[in-house]
């Protein structure tokens, strides 16, 4: 049976969208990082997550080497047959150096890491959906509003309209479906991405998209006209001619 730990980091990946195997390799890397402080050492690591039992493991790695170059993940000949009789240069130790309550480390520190994975992922997840569709009308849903601004569904990810973006003369109220132009999107490593709604330019753009169709129907109703006008001068030269 796997381990809450497991259970609950499988549950929160597969709620919010993001690969599991993305949010146990964040997690595996900062318990890297929380051993290599606690041990006071640069060694290579490994950690290895129980799937069954959400038990830690951390190991020490190095590979034997002729001549030691680095030495966080190398051991020279001579130290690894001073352990191993055995040992022979390219041969490859794992040593467990679990520190002891380990795992109530782990546990806080997977927590924290999941928490900031998945503000990354949302962020860069709404980046990406909508960095290239700025200029764009949308439609979005109002879900709530207070002095200094709007905040609308766009599908999955909420946006902002602040006052200044707004129209003056128009009242807005939770679950009111509105045309917005999408005018940029803010993206932050200490925050969320959020896209900057805008009402004022959704009227311009609406009121331009008007000003083209109906000049395209003028300009279509002309040529129909040119043409209608030289269709009756050539049919008048011919009636002349005849």
């Amino acid at each position: 049976m796997k381990s809450d730990f497991y259970m609950a980091i499988t549950q929160i990946a597969a709620e919010r969208g993001i690969p599991r195997e993305a949010v146990m390799s964040s997690v595996e890397h900062a318990l890297k990082t929380v051993y290599k402080k606690l041990a006071e050492t640069e060694d290579n690591v490994d950690v290895e997550i129980d799937p069954a039992t959400g038990g830690v493991r951390i190991f020490v790695v190095k590979a034997v080497a002729e001549e030691v170059e680095d030495p966080t993940s190398q051991i020279s000949l001579a130290e690894a047959r001073a352990i191993d009789e055995d040992a022979y240069i390219g041969k490859i130790y794992r040593w467990d150096r679990t520190p002891k309550d380990f795992g109530r480390i782990a546990a806080q520190t997977a927590k924290q890491v999941v928490l900031q994975r998945i503000r990354d992922y949302e962020r860069d997840s709404v980046y990406d959906e909508f960095n290239d569709r700025v200029g764009e009308v949308l439609n979005g849903v109002v879900q709530r509003a207070d002095s200094r601004a709007l905040i609308i569904e766009l599908g999955k990810a909420e946006a902002v309209m602040p006052a200044r973006e707004q129209v003056p003369t128009e009242r807005y109220r939770p679950g009111q479906r509105v045309k917005v132009y999408l005018a940029d999107v803010n993206s932050s490593k200490c925050r969320r991405s959020s896209p900057v709604l805008s009402r004022s330019w959704a009227s311009l753009a609406s009121r331009a998209s008007a000003a083209r169709s109906r000049w395209r129907r003028g300009r279509r109703r002309s040529i129909r006209l040119a043409r209608a006008s030289v269709f009756v001068v050539f049919a008048s030269r011919t009636s002349s001619t005849s």
